[in-house]
This record gives C-alpha cells, structure tokens and sequence, in this order.
C-alpha cells in the first residue's frame, strides 16, 4: 500500500480501529499531518475515544474481575542509578512519554456491561497519580519496595502505570516501574 497509495498502515493497525471510517482517518491523519509526535498521538487518540478490548484483553479483563488477582497482572521493574537523578526532569521525559503514548492512559470503562478501552485526554493527566518523589518516601526500602511491587491497579479509575522513586541510605537513587499486564495486551504497537 505504501508504494501504490503512499499509505503506511502496520498490521496492527487494522485490528486498533473498529471500523474502516476510523482507520481511514487515522491513515489520513499519520501519513498527512505535518505536526509535532505529541500533537500526532492526540490527533490519532480522538479519533475514537473507546475502542473494544481484544479477545486476550476481554479473558484477562474476566479473570481481573472475578479472581481479583492485583499483582498477578503487575510487571515490576527497578532500576538502580549510581549517579544522582533529577526526579523532576524524569517525570517530565515520562510525561512526555506519556503524552505520545495513549495506551499509557488507557482505563477500562464499563459502559452499559461492556467494557472498553478509554484514553484519558492530556489536560486531565495531573488527576492521575501515577509517579511518585522519593520524598513520599515514608518507610524502608525493601518495605517501599514490596508495597510497590504488590500494588492492585483499579484499571477502570487509574492508569496502567506507576512511577516510584525510592532513595537508599547513602548510596544512588533507585527508581521503581511498573503497570499492569493489560496494558500490554493495549498498546498492541
């Protein structure tokens, strides 16, 4: 298609749009819009402000419901700096990021029993916590670290992802990361 049309569409964008209206639209708004990645990504995410889960996202939506199984859905990851970090820069790089990617501020909404995915608009990101100063820090480390680790997402009222910085005594920042195992099933990119 990219040579005959001059359209790029991936394979998984067939199956992101429900309809061919709205990936047709996305096609016209990623091949044609001349703009900045974050206003990009915005353009692309009204274009349907729900979108169905998947088959894998509707069985382990299912088993999130009935079993309530909190961390079993969680991916942690921590990172240990050496040097020291400027927490504020990094909640910008991740705001960023989190601006270009929709998927990292997806909610699962249920709408008259069925559920979807919702974006959340970037104007109503700072309603949302999602990262965390080493300065909330109230409690040791390894504590810090299990509290985060075992976290249970309510992923119809937060975001699939967490950001925990958590300082150890006299040595380098430590940062924790993590989200939940739908989201990987959401982004789908």
């Amino acid at each position: 298609m990219k040579s005959q049309q001059h359209l790029e569409i991936n394979i998984n964008d067939l199956f992101s749009y429900p309809s061919a209206a709205q990936l047709a639209r996305y096609a016209y708004i990623a091949n044609n819009v001349a703009a900045s990645p974050g206003k990009q990504a915005e353009s692309l995410a009204s274009l349907s402000p729900q979108a169905p889960l998947s088959l894998a996202q509707q069985s382990l939506w299912k088993i999130y419901q009935a079993l309530g199984c909190g961390e079993a859905f969680n991916i942690p990851f921590a990172l240990r700096f050496l040097d020291p970090i400027d927490e504020g820069l990094f909640f910008q790089a991740f705001q960023d990021i989190l601006l270009r990617h929709p998927a990292l501020r997806t909610l699962f909404v249920d709408i008259s029993g069925e559920v979807f995915q919702q974006i959340v608009p970037p104007e109503m990101l700072s309603q949302y916590e999602w990262f965390w100063h080493s300065q909330s820090q109230d409690m040791p480390l390894e504590q810090a670290l299990q509290r985060a680790a075992s976290h249970h997402f309510e992923l119809d009222d937060e975001l699939p992802v967490r950001i925990t910085f958590l300082r150890m005594r006299k040595m380098a920042n430590r940062w924790f990361r993590y989200c939940s195992t739908i989201l990987c099933w959401t982004s789908g990119r």
